[in-house]
């Protein structure tokens, strides 16, 4: 109704979050759907330059990262601190978006600017099954050489 009457799709809260990142932070398929399919930019990010896909990834939403990258959601964009979905998946442990991303043809050894690959992060945080998935894609290899040579993170 709104969106009939000419409200903003795009419009961002007083955080500065956009609509479609606050459907896909609560996992509104249907409602991120029907924005999309209005012209919503899935690329539209909050202050700290995450996304929709960040946030899905973060949260560990399957489904809704699945429709924002049927949409040509970036699989490699990066928030204001060049952390990648990959890395928002990693770090929580969800290895069914982890796989879904890397089928979709993320970067696996993409680094933030604190030097972290999805592989160290995962690793850090315990995540065992997304560090075996990542060492299996065979890309994930270099940053676990990088690991072991300076496992401080240096």
């Amino acid at each position: 109704l709104l969106l009939s009457h000419g409200a903003d799709i795009d419009y961002k809260d007083a955080d500065g979050r956009p609509t479609l990142y606050i459907l896909a932070l609560e996992n509104q398929l249907a409602m991120a759907e029907y924005f999309l399919e209005n012209g919503a930019n899935v690329e539209a990010s909050d202050t700290e330059g995450r996304t929709a896909l960040h946030v899905s990834c973060w949260q560990g939403h399957l489904e809704m990262v699945r429709l924002l990258i049927n949409y040509n959601a970036n699989v490699n964009s990066c928030d204001n601190e060049k952390r990648s979905a990959l890395q928002s998946a990693a770090w929580q442990g969800h290895t069914r978006v982890v796989q879904f991303l890397i089928d979709s043809g993320t970067l696996v050894d993409h680094t933030c600017n604190q030097g972290a690959t999805a592989l160290g992060i995962a690793a850090q945080e315990g995540h065992l099954d997304v560090v075996q998935i990542l060492l299996e894609t065979g890309r994930g290899r270099s940053s676990m050489q990088m690991m072991v040579l300076c496992p401080s993170g240096c």
